[in-house]
């Protein structure tokens, strides 16, 4: 994966996003910084690991928010992983998975309140801004961004969340 794929460009009020520590279980997928992260199962399972392609879906994946740093685990040892939580508000920011998509402000502002999911295309975290909007999408396009590098701003539903369920 990539390091800094999604960043934080408002943190809602806050003078610095909360962060929780997740356990990360022995030979799983390395998490870096910047990159989503989901609960493997909510009530089941005490391990979060990296987001998959086409996640967040609501009422199947549980993003627990986005990786303020790398997991620690190894192959034959768990591990942790720090975590932005997701909290209502917090903007963040990723490229689209076309540039094209997103190369104007037209363009961007078009995405705004439309619901949308990260694809994972060669071990990069993007923007899937041509995915159809959907009411089970757990991103929502706030409109903004910045053209001149393609990115897209986005809030996460809280319906996606360990906070929402």
């Amino acid at each position: 994966m990539a390091l800094g794929d999604i960043k934080i460009v408002d943190a809602a009020g806050h003078n610095v996003v909360p962060t929780r520590v997740y356990q990360t279980a022995s030979g799983s997928t390395a998490i870096k910084a910047g990159e989503p992260v989901v609960l493997t199962t909510i009530g089941t399972s005490v391990y979060a690991s990296a987001a998959a392609d086409a996640d967040p879906t609501i009422g199947t994946d549980y993003l627990a928010g986005i990786a303020a740093g790398a997991s620690t685990h190894t192959a034959s040892v768990a591990g942790t992983v720090e975590v932005y939580m997701p909290l209502p508000g917090v903007v963040y920011r990723g490229k689209a998975k076309s540039a094209a998509a997103a190369n104007t402000d037209a363009e961007i502002l078009a995405l705004a309140n439309k619901r949308g999911i990260f694809d994972l295309t060669s071990s990069v975290y993007t923007l899937d801004t041509a995915a159809a909007d959907g009411a089970t999408n757990g991103l929502i396009y706030t409109g903004t961004g910045n053209a001149g590098t393609s990115e897209v701003d986005f809030v996460i539903s809280i319906r996606t969340t360990n906070l929402g369920f």
